[in-house]
Protein backbone atom coordinates (compact mmCIF):
# COMPACT_ATOMS: atom_id res chain seq x y z
CA UNK A 1 0.00 0.00 0.00
CA UNK A 2 1.77 3.05 -1.25
CA UNK A 3 0.00 5.90 0.51
CA UNK A 4 -0.94 3.86 3.57
CA UNK A 5 2.47 4.47 5.11
CA UNK A 6 2.05 8.23 5.04
CA UNK A 7 -0.52 8.32 7.84
CA UNK A 8 -2.62 11.00 6.18
CA UNK A 9 -4.29 13.52 8.41
CA UNK A 10 -8.00 13.44 9.11
CA UNK A 11 -8.37 16.50 6.85
CA UNK A 12 -6.63 14.66 3.99
CA UNK A 13 -8.78 11.56 4.47
CA UNK A 14 -11.89 13.76 4.39
CA UNK A 15 -10.70 15.34 1.13
CA UNK A 16 -10.08 11.87 -0.36
CA UNK A 17 -13.58 10.80 0.69
CA UNK A 18 -15.02 13.89 -1.06
CA UNK A 19 -13.08 13.12 -4.25
CA UNK A 20 -14.31 9.52 -4.21
CA UNK A 21 -17.92 10.56 -3.55
CA UNK A 22 -17.76 12.88 -6.56
CA UNK A 23 -16.27 10.08 -8.66
CA UNK A 24 -12.98 11.95 -8.94
CA UNK A 25 -10.47 9.16 -8.46
CA UNK A 26 -7.97 11.33 -10.37
CA UNK A 27 -7.88 13.83 -7.50
CA UNK A 28 -7.09 11.11 -4.99
CA UNK A 29 -4.27 9.73 -7.15
CA UNK A 30 -2.76 13.20 -7.69
CA UNK A 31 -3.08 14.02 -3.98
CA UNK A 32 -1.33 10.78 -3.09
CA UNK A 33 1.45 11.50 -5.60
CA UNK A 34 2.06 14.94 -4.12
CA UNK A 35 2.27 13.40 -0.63
CA UNK A 36 4.70 10.69 -1.71
CA UNK A 37 6.92 13.18 -3.54
CA UNK A 38 7.02 15.38 -0.42
CA UNK A 39 8.02 12.34 1.66
CA UNK A 40 10.72 11.47 -0.89
CA UNK A 41 12.11 15.00 -0.57
CA UNK A 42 12.08 14.78 3.21
CA UNK A 43 13.82 11.39 3.09
CA UNK A 44 16.56 12.56 0.72
CA UNK A 45 17.15 15.75 2.68
CA UNK A 46 17.46 13.71 5.88
CA UNK A 47 19.71 11.03 4.36
CA UNK A 48 22.03 13.56 2.73
CA UNK A 49 21.72 16.34 5.31
CA UNK A 50 20.44 18.84 2.74
CA UNK A 51 18.13 21.74 3.48
CA UNK A 52 15.42 21.29 0.80
CA UNK A 53 14.47 24.97 1.00
CA UNK A 54 17.96 25.94 -0.19
CA UNK A 55 18.49 23.07 -2.62
CA UNK A 56 18.17 23.32 -6.39
CA UNK A 57 17.91 19.52 -6.67
CA UNK A 58 15.17 19.15 -4.04
CA UNK A 59 13.34 22.41 -4.62
CA UNK A 60 10.24 23.03 -6.68
CA UNK A 61 11.80 24.79 -9.65
CA UNK A 62 12.07 23.34 -13.13
CA UNK A 63 15.72 22.51 -12.31
CA UNK A 64 14.77 20.20 -9.44
CA UNK A 65 14.91 16.41 -9.59
CA UNK A 66 11.76 14.76 -10.89
CA UNK A 67 9.64 12.47 -8.74
CA UNK A 68 11.17 9.48 -10.52
CA UNK A 69 14.73 10.74 -9.98
CA UNK A 70 14.06 11.28 -6.28
CA UNK A 71 12.82 7.71 -5.86
CA UNK A 72 15.80 6.33 -7.79
CA UNK A 73 18.19 8.36 -5.65
CA UNK A 74 16.65 6.98 -2.45
CA UNK A 75 16.95 3.48 -3.87
CA UNK A 76 20.60 4.06 -4.86
CA UNK A 77 21.54 5.15 -1.36
CA UNK A 78 19.76 2.10 0.07
CA UNK A 79 16.86 4.06 1.55
CA UNK A 80 14.31 1.61 0.11
CA UNK A 81 14.33 -1.95 -1.17
CA UNK A 82 14.05 -2.94 -4.82
CA UNK A 83 10.48 -4.14 -4.21
CA UNK A 84 9.50 -0.84 -2.58
CA UNK A 85 11.07 0.99 -5.50
CA UNK A 86 9.14 -1.18 -7.98
CA UNK A 87 5.89 -0.39 -6.18
CA UNK A 88 6.61 3.32 -6.26
CA UNK A 89 7.53 3.11 -9.95
CA UNK A 90 4.20 1.40 -10.65
CA UNK A 91 2.39 4.07 -8.66
CA UNK A 92 4.17 6.75 -10.72
CA UNK A 93 2.92 5.06 -13.91
CA UNK A 94 -0.62 5.15 -12.54
CA UNK A 95 -0.27 8.77 -11.45
CA UNK A 96 1.09 9.82 -14.83
CA UNK A 97 -1.77 8.14 -16.69
CA UNK A 98 -4.38 9.84 -14.49
CA UNK A 99 -2.57 13.17 -14.74
CA UNK A 100 -1.99 13.24 -18.48
CA UNK A 101 -4.77 11.25 -20.18
CA UNK A 102 -8.14 12.96 -19.85
CA UNK A 103 -10.13 9.82 -20.72
CA UNK A 104 -8.68 7.94 -17.76
CA UNK A 105 -11.18 8.77 -15.03
CA UNK A 106 -11.26 5.43 -13.20
CA UNK A 107 -9.14 2.37 -12.56
CA UNK A 108 -11.27 0.47 -15.05
CA UNK A 109 -10.45 3.10 -17.74
CA UNK A 110 -6.79 2.76 -16.79
CA UNK A 111 -6.70 -1.03 -17.03
CA UNK A 112 -8.61 -1.04 -20.33
CA UNK A 113 -6.40 1.65 -21.91
CA UNK A 114 -3.74 -0.59 -23.48
CA UNK A 115 -1.62 -3.70 -22.98
CA UNK A 116 0.84 -1.85 -20.72
CA UNK A 117 -1.89 -0.65 -18.36
CA UNK A 118 -3.45 -4.13 -18.17
CA UNK A 119 -0.10 -5.19 -16.68
CA UNK A 120 -0.50 -2.58 -13.92
CA UNK A 121 -3.64 -4.36 -12.68
CA UNK A 122 -1.87 -7.71 -12.70
CA UNK A 123 1.07 -6.33 -10.72
CA UNK A 124 -1.14 -4.63 -8.12
CA UNK A 125 -3.09 -7.82 -7.57
CA UNK A 126 0.13 -9.80 -7.32
CA UNK A 127 1.52 -7.49 -4.65
CA UNK A 128 -1.60 -6.80 -2.63
CA UNK A 129 -4.34 -9.40 -3.19
CA UNK A 130 -3.39 -11.26 -0.01
CA UNK A 131 -3.70 -8.02 2.01
CA UNK A 132 -6.89 -6.57 0.54
CA UNK A 133 -10.00 -8.59 -0.22
CA UNK A 134 -11.63 -7.96 -3.60
CA UNK A 135 -14.87 -6.01 -3.44
CA UNK A 136 -17.82 -5.66 -5.75
CA UNK A 137 -16.80 -2.04 -6.27
CA UNK A 138 -13.58 -2.28 -8.28
CA UNK A 139 -12.77 1.42 -7.79
CA UNK A 140 -13.03 0.97 -4.03
CA UNK A 141 -10.84 -2.14 -4.21
CA UNK A 142 -8.04 -0.42 -6.10
CA UNK A 143 -8.24 2.69 -3.94
CA UNK A 144 -7.67 0.45 -0.92
CA UNK A 145 -4.45 -0.75 -2.51
CA UNK A 146 -3.05 2.73 -1.92
CA UNK A 147 -4.67 3.79 1.34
Amino acid sequence: MVCGNLNPTQHTRKRWAQYKKMGKIRGIIIECGVSIEAEATTTISWLLDIDPKNSKALGDSSQALSFNHRINLIKDIKGITSEQSAKLQKFMEIRNKFAHIKKIQSFQNLFDWNKETKGIKTKLEQWYSDKIKPQDDQEEYFLHLFF
